[in-house]
C-alpha cells in the first residue's frame, strides 16, 4: 500500500483512459489516493495568473479594478459549479474500484504540493497539465519543469499508459539514475514481468559505463524480462527515438531531474525532451 497524490485541474475533465491508469496503479496494492486540486484563477489589473508566482516578479502588483473584480467573482462561481459536478464523479470512480480517496480542502499552490510530497510515496499527474504559475509567455512553466523539487517520485502519464507495454530504464552511470531505477522497482513490484530495456547513451563512443556490471547483477532480482543496450549519440535525441520505436505505451524511468527553475526557462532538460518528442509516460525521481 502507498499514498498517492493525484494532481487534478477541476476546470478540466480527466480523460477516461488517464483515470483508468490512475485506478490501475492504485488498485495494484490497495493504495490511498489524495486528490490535490489545481487551477484557481485570479485577476490582477488586466493580467491573469494562476495561484502564487513560483518566480518572483520585480514589478509591484497591479491594483484590482472594479471590472476585473466582477470578472474574478464570475470565474469563481463558474469554478464552484464545475467542482460540484465533477468531483463527485471522480470520487465515485475511485470508490467503484474500491480505492480509498479524499480531496484537498482548497486549491493547492506549488508550495503546498511540495509540502504534501514529503508525506507521500508517489505523485501522479497528466503529463500535459500545468500547475499554478504566471502565464506570461516568457515565464509560464509547466508541471514537468517545476516538480524537480518534490520529495517523492513523480509519474507523468498520458492516456492509457498503466500498465505499460514496455519499460525503458535510463542509466547514465550515476547513482541518481540507479536510485530512480530502484525506486521504480520498489513502488511497482507488480510490473516486474513487463519487458524492460536498460538504456545507456554513451555519447559519440559506444562504451559501457564503469559500474554497469553492478546493475546487470541487480536486474534479475527485480525484473524478469530485461535487456541492456548501449547506444552512441546525444541522450536528448536517442532516448525519445528509442521510446517512439518501442510501442505506443512505453514508460521511461529516469533520475537527475535537477536544474533551477530559472535555468529551465532557457534550456530544456532531458525529461522535457522525452515528453515533447516521444509519446511516453515518465517516472522521475532524484536523490536528495
Amino acid at each position: 500500500m502507498k499514498k498517492i497524490l493525484f494532481l487534478h485541474d477541476p476546470l478540466s475533465p480527466v480523460p477516461p483512459a488517464l483515470l483508468s491508469s490512475v485506478v490501475n496503479v492504485a488498485s495494484a496494492d490497495h493504495s490511498y489516493v489524495k486528490i490535490l486540486l489545481l487551477g484557481r484563477l485570479y485577476f490582477y489589473g488586466n493580467s491573469p495568473y494562476y495561484g502564487e508566482p513560483s518566480i518572483s516578479l520585480t514589478a509591484p502588483p497591479s491594483i484590482i479594478s472594479p471590472a476585473t473584480e466582477v470578472l474574478k467573482e464570475d470565474v469563481e462561481q463558474t469554478e464552484k459549479q464545475l467542482l460540484k459536478q465533477r468531483l463527485p464523479q471522480l470520487e465515485a470512480r475511485f470508490k467503484e474500484a474500491g480505492i480509498r480517496c479524499s480531496f484537498s480542502d482548497e486549491v493547492s499552490s506549488l508550495a503546498e504540493i511540495l509540502t504534501h510530497s514529503a508525506y507521500a510515496d508517489l505523485i501522479i499527474a497528466d503529463a500535459l497539465i500545468n500547475i499554478p504559475g504566471p502565464v506570461h509567455p516568457s515565464l509560464n512553466v509547466s508541471i514537468r519543469e517545476l516538480l524537480v523539487d518534490t520529495h517523492c517520485p513523480v509519474l507523468l502519464l498520458r492516456e492509457g499508459d498503466m500498465p505499460p507495454d514496455r519499460v525503458l530504464l535510463c542509466y547514465d552511470g550515476s547513482f541518481s539514475s540507479m536510485h530512480a531505477i530502484r525506486s521504480f522497482s520498489y513502488l511497482f513490484p507488480n510490473l516486474r514481468y513487463i519487458p524492460c530495456i536498460v538504456l545507456h547513451v554513451a555519447g559519440r563512443e559506444q562504451k559501457e559505463p564503469q559500474d554497469l556490471h553492478f546493475l546487470k547483477d541487480w536486474l534479475p532480482v527485480h525484473f524478469d524480462n530485461h535487456t541492456v543496450e548501449v547506444l552512441p549519440g546525444e541522450p536528448a535525441d536517442v532516448l525519445p527515438a528509442v521510446a517512439n520505436k518501442l510501442s505506443d505505451s512505453t514508460l521511461v524511468v529516469m533520475g537527475a531531474y535537477g536544474r533551477s527553475a530559472l535555468s529551465r526557462l532557457f534550456r530544456h532538460s532531458l525529461a522535457n525532451a522525452v515528453l515533447e518528442k516521444a509519446g511516453a509516460a515518465l517516472f522521475i525521481t532524484h536523490e536528495r
